[in-house]
């Protein structure tokens, strides 16, 4: 009998607690706008009290948040969301702030082929601040802007630390956004990971996946392992294919086409003299050449 009393008294301050949690919650701001928001009733608040209000302790950090940088959140970007479908069960949502940074990297689902760094994913010729640049610099991203408009192959020459990446990554980007298939390929590396794979069966997909895109930026063209074999076996072929095929193409390097003349020249022979002078000339076919010069405009840490 004294158990029983026990049990009842116990279950009558559960009630109680229960009924106080609950009408708190239904003055929580925060929490009446989310479950109207999932269209879920406002009954809930008296069936599910506890779980409501551990919900809300934990979507607190949302609250006080103005970007992903400063996330308060076990997994950066989402939250407990709420579902209530027959039983009460707790879901991860993308918060506002992951879901525009997902629609904002959404173009990157048409790159091909990518070896962009992080900080030219999102690069696009609206960002640069136009009033803090040169005119000589306004003129080059004004003729990059109409190149990649017009569709127009571009051969951007300057040194480090110029630009001409951003700006080729601007013409990529734009491009991807328009749901075409491109790639950005560093040629340094790209060289590095074709000859690791020769033999391999990637190593067809790999260059295909190069050679069809709609749009192709070759990247510091020339600062690659220049050899016989990386030259007429990765470069040449790209650039026939391409040439062929009457697909866009940009380059950036830090040599004139003189000088990378020489670079794919890479003995005396009148053999290599003639394959170094293909090469140019089929870069020449592709593109338009353009100057950047000017200060450094690399990030500083």
């Amino acid at each position: 009998m004294n158990q029983d009393l026990w049990s009842s008294e116990k279950n009558k301050n559960y009630q109680e607690q229960a009924k106080k949690l609950a009408d708190s919650l239904k003055k929580d701001p925060v929490l009446i706008r989310y479950l109207q928001s999932k269209q879920i009733s406002l009954s809930c608040i008296d069936q599910y009290p506890f779980r409501l209000a551990r919900w809300r302790k934990h979507y607190e950090p949302c609250l006080h948040c103005s970007d992903l940088k400063f996330c308060g959140q076990k997994k950066c970007g989402f939250y407990e969301g709420i579902q209530l479908e027959g039983h009460f069960e707790t879901v991860l949502e993308a918060c506002r702030y992951q879901r525009k940074e997902r629609e904002e990297r959404s173009h990157l689902a048409y790159y091909t082929y990518s070896e962009l760094a992080l900080q030219f994913e999102k690069a696009s010729f609206q960002s640069i601040d136009m009033e803090k640049e040169s005119k000589a610099y306004l003129q080059v991203v004004s003729r990059a802007m109409n190149a990649s408009y017009e569709n127009q192959g571009l051969f951007i020459e300057g040194s480090l630390g110029s630009g001409k990446t951003y700006l080729a990554a601007c013409a990529c980007n734009s491009h991807a956004w328009k749901k075409e298939y491109v790639s950005f390929v560093h040629m340094p590396s790209f060289v590095q990971k074709m000859m690791s794979m020769m033999g391999d069966g990637e190593y067809n997909q790999f260059l295909n996946r190069v050679k069809k895109a709609d749009f192709l930026v070759l990247d510091d063209i020339g600062a690659e392992v220049v050899n016989a074999w990386t030259r007429d076996t990765i470069l040449l072929p790209i650039l026939m294919y391409r040439y062929d095929h009457h697909l866009c193409t940009w380059f950036t390097s830090n040599l004139d086409f003189k000088d990378l003349e020489k670079k794919y020249s890479q003995t005396s022979g009148m053999e290599d003299k003639i394959a170094g002078a293909r090469i140019v000339e089929r870069i020449q076919s592709l593109a338009k050449s353009i100057v950047l010069s000017g200060k450094d405009r690399r990030l500083k840490d």
